[in-house]
């Protein structure tokens, strides 16, 4: 049987942050004053800014656009919710830098990060190198400590593995996602997702094949991991057909019948 506890060292091996704290469409008030923005307002009624002067909506810029001014420096990559997918992440808009009043928690432009989709079906995960800028709706996982970038390889084999999905999708309690519950850093944290110190040998197994699918996808490679995924669990080639099973009570939303296609017959996504 499959453990439902997490042995993974979270915060001493890898640890979790969120993308700057603004939607993907790019709306806040800036003051004329001091230049300071703000996310605009549910209400959207006039509100104060930390000077004295009163915003409201004709204060109202973007900084967040699909295509930026051309070969200005101002404007880099930003990857919102919907450009991350099962083992695939493409920015498809630009941020505007040096706004003050955006927390952009950028922490290093150079760290390969491990990203995740807080919305849509499942658990989807994918390998970002390029330092791209992320927004809340997408968690950034980065190695810690003296961690090697292994590690989030590692964990995008998991995370994107059917035995995961399945797990997790039991664990929610719904399998027709009806509520689409969000996956969350504690979510995340609580997955079963064993030591990879546990088992050296298969983990680095598990993490070069996941780098190879960030690559190259390949149906053969994401059978593969499944099956190596499974060993990790201990629950062999018996969870892989029960993870397919599970997966198949909920094969009418699309991304869960991506994951069903055949790994040795269909093309990944197909």
């Amino acid at each position: 049987a499959m453990s439902t506890y997490s042995g993974f060292p979270w915060g001493v091996a890898a640890k979790i942050s969120r993308g700057a704290e603004i939607g993907k469409h790019g709306l806040m008030w800036q003051c004329p004053t001091c230049r300071t923005a703000r996310p605009v307002p549910r209400t959207k009624t006039p509100v104060r800014c930390a000077c004295g002067h009163s915003l409201s909506s004709v204060n109202e810029v973007r900084v967040v656009d699909a295509s930026p001014p051309p070969q200005s420096p101002d404007w880099v990559p930003l990857i919102v919710g919907s450009d991350v997918t099962r083992y695939r992440s493409d920015a498809s808009r630009y941020i505007r830098l040096g706004v003050p009043g955006l927390r952009y928690k950028q922490l290093d432009p150079g760290a390969t990060k491990l990203l995740v989709r807080k919305t849509g079906v499942g658990i989807q995960a994918a390998m970002d190198t390029s330092g791209a800028h992320t927004v809340q709706t997408v968690f950034d996982v980065t190695a810690a400590g003296q961690a090697s970038d292994e590690i989030l390889y590692f964990l995008l084999g998991v995370l994107n593995s059917r035995p995961l999905q399945a797990f997790h999708l039991r664990r929610s309690g719904d399998l027709e996602w009806r509520s689409h519950p969000y996956v969350t850093p504690k979510l995340i944290m609580r997955l079963p997702i064993p030591d990879p110190m546990d088992s050296p040998r298969l983990s680095a197994m598990i993490a070069e094949l996941a780098r190879e699918m960030s690559e190259t996808p390949s149906s053969q490679v994401d059978g593969r991991l499944d099956s190596l995924v499974a060993d990790l669990f201990g629950i062999g080639s018996d969870g892989v057909s029960w993870s397919r099973q599970v997966l198949a009570s909920a094969q009418q939303l699309r991304a869960i019948s991506q994951l069903l296609d055949s790994p040795e017959e269909a093309p990944l996504g197909s």
